[in-house]
């Protein structure tokens, strides 16, 4: 729907990253003489990333990059959409506080957006504001069971009553960790998960829809003015309340 209110055809494309290399995605779109630009999400894996991003700079077409962002030391700047997570969690912070949760915790794991989610949060935790740290833990994986088990004895020692918690994977690792462990949401603790769709959890998520027609927008802007500045356009995420914050005035 995005692309109609532009006139453009959609052609996608998508790689997990480890068994097709990008850069053959990436000559495969550009050797088509009726694309008129790029739309994308580069890897982050060491591996791949830097050739990646290297046949980026070299790359004729226009270039709009999604929630990523380029090495610093890379000669060429793209314009970009990202999801504006330091909005975010500031949003799901002050949902704790007016919940009355004091003690909050955050639990990453590594993704392309953690480190925006992890500045956020440090901005917050500076300014205070009634709000204590019990803990920053990440590079978590929700697949390795020593990981999710130090995140909920850390929950559980610091006694910590509000977590927000990213990605989704990660929280539904949590959750079921926790509950095994005698400790439900959101009666013995409260969580916001960041990027998540389990309908269990509070979520703090961008529209894809905004995210599209805004990468869009900046294409067809690059398209008929290359010259143009470059543009970084920045969509604060929704808190979707779902009931997983409770009120510590109950308790």
């Amino acid at each position: 729907m995005a692309a109609e209110q532009f006139d453009l055809e959609i052609v996608a494309k998508e790689t997990s990253y480890e068994t097709f290399p990008e850069v053959d995605i990436l000559d495969d779109l550009a050797a088509d003489p009726q694309m008129l630009g790029l739309i994308m999400a580069p890897s982050i894996e060491p591996d791949v990333a830097p050739e990646t991003w290297q046949w980026l700079t070299e790359c004729q077409l226009p270039v709009t990059i999604l929630e990523r962002h380029p090495p610093q030391w890379l000669p060429g700047f793209f314009d970009s959409v990202h999801t504006d997570h330091p909005a975010g969690v500031r949003r799901g912070l002050q949902h704790f506080r007016q919940h009355g949760h004091h003690r909050v915790g955050l639990a990453l794991g590594s993704t392309p957006t953690a480190g925006d989610i992890e500045l956020g949060w440090r901005l917050m935790m500076k300014e205070g504001s009634g709000l204590e740290q019990t803990f920053l833990l990440k590079d978590k994986q929700p697949y390795v069971a020593e990981d999710v088990e130090l995140i909920v004895q850390t929950i559980l020692e610091t006694q910590t009553t509000a977590v927000l918690v990213h990605p989704d994977y990660l929280s539904i690792a949590l959750v079921q960790a926790l509950e095994r462990r005698g400790c439900h949401i959101p009666n013995d603790l409260s969580m916001i998960t960041i990027d998540g769709y389990t309908k269990r959890l509070t979520v703090l998520r961008s529209s894809a829809q905004d995210l599209a027609s805004a990468a869009l927008r900046l294409q067809v802007r690059r398209i008929q003015d290359p010259d143009q500045r470059i543009e970084h356009v920045y969509i604060e995420p929704t808190l979707i309340d779902r009931g997983s914050v409770a009120d510590m005035a109950d308790k």
